[in-house]
């Protein structure tokens, strides 16, 4: 229609219009001058200069600034547009729709679907087809107007002094880019004939096996504490993951794919035997990203955990001990339970904390590995050459970025942990006291006094150490028990004063043992 319009149309014969009453073609000079017809009282606003977009956007953000001619002068402009586009060409002066265009639209629609009834259908495709006409004419009245619009004149005479968004004359918006070489283009057309063999559109075994998939999404392959409930160990957390990675993996490749298997076998019997292979791929894709759905969920759900831990500014041990005495202050939220040893002298925690660091990440590499030998369903209806699932691969975007999300938090809750060591700084040197009780014990001459008063400071510190040091340090993430090692010192302490009993006993018993053995001898000797 445009190109009949500009073999037509020319400047000199712009001024021709039928007369209806006289029913004639006349002329109309139209260079002797024009009058903006339609406008009325806008004619003086018009005549100004329309605002552009950037100076529109400027208006609606700072009002107070905004030259409001020429902002009324674009609204002017735009509603006379659409006015004209939408009410002042007549439909009849275009041409129809060709009908084999809406044939060919039609013929794209699936004739079997069974999911949707037969009048919703034709209510969808009337209503369509409406728009589509709609859209048409509307398109090729806004072509006659672009064209008529490009003579300044016939914009002048029809009040319209600016287009927003013109339309580009052929030949000027040129192609700029890069130019496709041969080996390029054959990639592309051997892709778009592979799709074109491969895709295969929704049937009602798709729309069965999203249904399907509703009972299982919500079974995620972690199982993570609520908050507040109580700490556990870290081999109690590991096992419990475990479990729950266990159970949902046993659910998907039995139940799950069984019931996929009975919605294929039912589908198998409405398909053509040429389209069974195509069918079978769009399931096992289907399910496919059912499955990474299912451990996307599950990584996030775990990232999200770890993070409820992820603060600016963490808490001391000291700061958490003294909080403990205050009734108002909460106790933090912790779920892991660490606890304290003596090894090599030195006190450090039973579960070192890298191990605990390396763990904790692992348990996503564990979520990852779910997606493993998940067998494809058709493979119980069918022999096929690939046996099991697309699995989530360990250098997947979703794997590096919950490890880097994560890692972060755990050193931060760890290298904090740490601190708690540092509590027990005072009663370190009892590690390494045997060494200076043992020579104690070998110099000579004894001192009474000397011993007693080694005695009563380890039994001092004994009852320091079970009145002052903490049951447990509740830490951000992380509850350290310090049961443990409260009766460790307790017992390094005990065990010392043993030492110089026993040693004051047999001192004792060496010299006094002459004297005994005598008094023996005489009290034997007046029996006899």
């Amino acid at each position: 229609m445009c190109h009949k319009i500009g073999t037509n149309y020319s400047p000199s014969s712009k001024g021709f219009f039928i007369d209806s009453e006289a029913r004639i073609i006349k002329f109309k000079n139209l260079d002797a001058g024009t009058k903006l017809e339609g406008i009325g009282n806008q004619a003086i606003i018009a005549m100004a200069e329309p605002a552009d977009e950037q100076e529109e956007y400027e208006a609606l953000i700072y009002p107070q600034n905004a030259d409001k001619k020429r902002i009324q002068a674009r609204k002017v402009s735009y509603s006379r547009y659409r006015q004209y586009v939408e009410n002042e060409i007549s439909v009849d002066v275009i041409a129809p729709i060709r009908q084999y265009w809406l044939t060919h639209i039609i013929e794209l629609i699936p004739g079997d679907l069974h999911a949707v009834e037969k009048e919703r259908i034709e209510y969808l495709i009337d209503t369509m087809l409406n728009e589509i006409n709609k859209d048409y004419f509307d398109s090729v009245r806004k072509s006659i107007l672009d064209y008529i619009l490009k003579n300044e004149q016939e914009m002048k005479r029809l009040g319209i002094q600016q287009v927003l968004n013109q339309p580009t004359d052929w030949g000027d918006d040129f192609y700029k880019g890069i130019e496709p070489n041969e080996e390029w283009k054959h990639n592309v057309m051997m892709a778009r004939m592979l799709m074109s063999e491969n895709l295969c559109i929704c049937s009602q075994a798709t729309l069965e096996l999203m249904k399907l998939w509703q009972d299982y999404k919500a079974y995620l392959f972690v199982n993570l504490p609520q908050p507040r409930e109580d700490p556990v160990a870290m081999i109690d957390f590991l096992s419990n993951q475990e479990a729950q990675m266990n159970k949902v993996k046993g659910l998907l490749t039995s139940d799950w794919n069984k019931s996929a298997v009975d919605i294929l076998r039912e589908e198998l019997e409405n398909i053509e035997k040429d389209q069974t292979k195509t069918f079978f791929e769009s399931v096992s894709t289907l399910m496919a990203n059912q499955m990474r759905e299912l451990i996307e969920q599950s990584v996030d759900k775990y990232v999200a955990f770890i993070q409820r831990y992820s603060f600016k500014e963490y808490p001391s041990a000291e700061e958490v001990m003294a909080r403990e005495y205050d009734a108002d202050t909460p106790f933090e939220d912790s779920f892991l339970t660490l606890r304290l040893t003596i090894s090599d002298q030195q006190i450090t925690f039973t579960d070192p904390l890298d191990n605990v660091h390396k763990e904790m990440e692992e348990i996503i590499d564990s979520i990852i590995k779910q997606s493993n030998n998940i067998p494809r369903p058709e493979n119980t209806i069918a022999r096929s050459d690939k046996m099991h699932l697309w699995d989530v691969q360990a250098d997947d975007e979703i794997v590096i970025n919950a490890k880097n999300t994560i890692s972060k938090t755990l050193l931060e809750n760890l290298e904090v942990t740490k601190q708690c060591i540092r509590v027990y700084d005072k009663y370190i040197p009892l590690l390494k006291e045997k060494s200076r009780i043992e020579e104690f014990l070998n110099k000579e001459p004894f001192d009474r006094a000397e011993f007693q008063a080694e005695v009563n400071r380890y039994h001092a510190t004994v009852k320091e150490i079970r009145n002052t040091m903490p049951f447990e340090i509740r830490m951000n993430m992380f509850l350290v028990n310090c049961q443990d090692i409260n009766n460790l010192l307790c017992e390094e302490c005990d065990g010392l004063i043993d030492t110089i009993l026993n040693k004051v006993g047999d001192f004792v018993f060496s010299r006094n043992a002459p004297e005994i053995s005598t008094a023996v001898k005489t009290i034997q000797e007046e029996v006899q």
